[in-house]
């Protein structure tokens, strides 16, 4: 997390500082195509700020939910005041709820220069960047990279305080695209970060640590009358060093074109078809198919496990019980499999085998341990 992690990290050196501050960089910047606002040089610390969550009162399902809930518990043996009580005790979580959700917005020219000094900033992401800044109509079926959200974790001191303040902000920042929010509070927040040189800001619920704020509450976005606040009015500043941000995931900024087959979905269609009715599980000839499309799915799996095996070179050891091979094979398969699913490279680098070709670390503990696994049963 933060300054201890393995992700990729945003160069904060001289010359990165002096090249993003350069005139190449800042003339095609979106403040300084704005009237009235101007472009903010890179220091290397990030203008943030923390703000308050917008409550829900309750999900517009949760009296469906409660309500499914009180069938369930008298349904298996509750009385109706023990079923009310239960029901109302799990339908909780969908009163009150926080909107943001550990989430935050960052201005786009702050996105722009993250992703330069992450060396993730594409000639065809620059090339519609400009186009969006000179309101060029752009033509969606000429767009071939996008700006995605942004999934970083800030971890170290704020800068710049009187006393030690551990800050951890892990969110996913959605970028403010001009062209996406036009007409929209988003808009008028925008103008106010750009205004006050704001980077980033996260909800509360993104902000896992120590917090600066004006009167002991985040700040807010809307005031009293459920309007936006002035985008002349400040936000109280928690000042980032940005070499305490890294990459916590890679999100792609292009379509794939494809969909990952879901490996449950083969179960879960017979289950749906039973449990929502569509099909009598005690009709003979239901029964004669659901079993013959199961068999299939169970020959189809053995085949792909063997395929499998082959492929990394293991086989079947009748004395031991076991399957012996070569793990280094094995290891190189996982880290092929991850790669392809977009793994940042720092994860897949903790990836290696010994001498004598055995994982150096237990996969169990890898922070992608469940798409290891996934690699295996899919």
């Amino acid at each position: 997390t933060g300054a201890t992690s393995g992700g990729p990290g945003f160069r904060t050196d001289s010359y990165a500082k002096a090249f993003i501050n350069s005139q190449k960089w800042t003339q095609n910047s979106y403040a300084n195509s704005l009237e009235g606002f101007a472009f903010k040089p890179y220091t290397g610390i990030l203008k943030t700020a923390v703000v308050r969550d917008n409550e829900i009162e309750k999900s517009i399902y949760s009296e469906d939910i409660v309500s499914s809930l009180e069938e369930y518990y008298i349904g298996i043996g509750k009385s109706k005041a023990e079923a009310k009580v239960l029901a109302e005790k799990d339908g909780k979580p969908y009163k009150g709820m926080e909107e943001g959700d550990g989430a935050g917005y960052i201005n786009i020219d702050a996105y722009r220069n993250l992703k330069k000094l992450e060396n993730d900033w594409s000639e065809a992401q620059e090339d519609l960047f400009k186009k969006m800044v000179n309101k060029e109509e752009l033509n969606p079926a000429e767009v071939v990279e996008m700006f995605p959200p942004y999934k970083l974790q800030n971890y170290g001191h704020l800068a710049d305080q009187s006393l030690p303040s551990l800050a951890m902000h892990k969110f996913a920042l959605f970028p403010l695209i001009p062209n996406m929010i036009k007409n929209s509070d988003l808009e008028k927040l925008h103008r106010r970060m750009l205004k006050t040189g704001t980077d980033y800001v996260t909800f509360k619920t993104g902000s896992k640590g120590v917090s600066v704020t004006s009167d002991g509450k985040p700040d807010r976005l809307y005031d009293d009358n459920g309007q936006m606040v002035s985008e002349d009015t400040d936000f109280t500043n928690n000042p980032v060093y940005a070499e305490y941000i890294k990459k916590s995931s890679s999100v792609n900024h292009y379509f794939k074109g494809k969909i990952v087959y879901p490996t449950q979905k083969r179960g879960l269609i017979l289950n749906h078809l039973y449990d929502k009715g569509f099909a009598d599980k005690n009709d003979p000839e239901l029964q004669k198919l659901g079993k013959a499309y199961t068999d299939l799915v169970a020959e189809y799996s053995s085949i792909v496990k063997l395929e499998l095996l082959e492929e990394i070179g293991y086989v079947y050891d009748s004395a031991t019980d076991s399957y012996v091979g070569n793990h280094r094979k094995f290891l190189e398969l996982v880290n092929a499999e991850l790669e392809a699913r977009d793994v940042p490279k720092h994860l897949l680098n903790t990836i290696e085998t010994d001498i004598d070709g055995y994982a150096k670390n237990d996969l169990s503990y890898h922070i992608k341990a469940d798409k290891i696994e996934h690699v295996l049963v899919s």
